[in-house]
């Protein structure tokens, strides 16, 4: 695992709000898996103190756009598998999101 704490500040904050974005149920939550992941790659990110906020911004449809640079682009995809994977099933939902970010990043499945 690479050392996230190396990216900048900003890098970090959109890698987190993709992973909760993916990690959001239609209802707006996430599996306990899941949560564990997300909490895993908050203090993974340094990002432990301002997680909560950050979620909040995601639920209410603000997050930042993805991906700068490719020390960004493979921790997301990192992170992304991770999200995804934290329950041993890709439901419809996941995997639609999975797959537009992907899209947004250049790779196509």
């Amino acid at each position: 695992m690479k050392d996230l704490n190396a990216l900048p500040i900003e890098a970090r904050r959109r890698i987190f709000c993709a992973l909760v974005h993916i990690a959001r149920q239609p209802g707006g939550g996430a599996e306990a898996s899941e949560r564990a992941v997300l909490s895993r790659y908050a203090d993974r990110l340094g990002l432990s103190e301002e997680a909560a906020k950050l979620e909040e911004e995601v639920s209410s449809g603000e997050h930042p756009p993805l991906g700068e640079g490719d020390a960004e682009r493979e921790a997301l995809l990192e992170g992304l598998i991770d999200v995804v994977t934290a329950d041993g099933q890709l439901d419809e939902h996941e995997r639609e999101r999975f797959t537009k970010i992907l899209a947004s990043l250049g790779i196509e499945l």
